[in-house]
């Protein structure tokens, strides 16, 4: 991620507060806005609106960030509920959610039918009665994406380089490496930023080349 991308990040999608911006840089909260409506009008050049002083405080600041600074990991809602299917295919929706869900265990209940403890970063409430999958994988796919973003976008604006020769890089975040895996959609002129959509995010000290 360059460094226009990283400015535009903090400002736009980070979630920081401008408060927490401006007492982390020394830059005042009023001019923070302002870089943000210029960034709009100047396709997010930084070189175009930000000071150049100012720039690298907001540079200095992205590298201190951490990923409690950015997510939401204080809670995670433990439920039971009662799951419809075999045990094979409940094993799969429940691990394959892996940035929203935790699978605890799972029992059987009476034929096709098992009662399932997992922890959900949600507030949803669910009800008594015998879930179906593809239910389920409406509830968990929409909170698993978000947070999947959100985690890719920190970790490419934060982590350390570890270029492999041409764009295959590893981001070093808390001493652990990762590769984020993502595809480039068709550019929209109208949206701010780079349409992505993150595949996974896969802790490793090796960068695993792609099928």
């Amino acid at each position: 991620m360059n460094n226009d991308k990283k400015i535009e990040w903090l400002l736009f999608h980070s979630n920081v507060l401008y408060q927490k911006i401006s007492d982390g840089t020394g830059i005042d909260v009023r001019t923070l806005k302002n870089y943000r409506r210029q960034l709009r009008i100047n396709n997010n050049n930084h070189y175009e609106v930000v000071a150049d002083e100012d720039a690298l405080k907001l540079l200095d600041f992205i590298k201190s960030l951490k990923e409690d600074d950015v997510i939401d990991n204080e809670y995670i809602e433990e439920h039971q509920i009662l799951v419809q299917g075999s045990r094979e295919d409940i094993e799969k929706v429940f691990t394959s959610y892996k940035f929203a869900v935790k699978l605890n265990w799972i029992k059987e209940y009476k034929e096709e039918l098992f009662i399932v403890n997992f922890g959900i970063r949600s507030k949803k409430q669910f009800n008594r009665y015998p879930y179906d999958l593809k239910e389920l994988i409406y509830t968990f796919s929409r909170k698993n994406y978000d947070r999947k973003v959100k985690l890719a976008n920190f970790i490419r604006a934060v982590g350390k380089e570890h270029h492999f020769g041409g764009s295959r890089t590893l981001y070093e975040v808390g001493g652990k490496k990762y590769q984020v895996i993502i595809d480039i959609l068709d550019d929209n002129p109208y949206q701010v930023t780079q349409p992505l959509k993150v595949r996974d995010i896969i802790e490793t000290d090796v960068f695993i080349e792609e099928n």
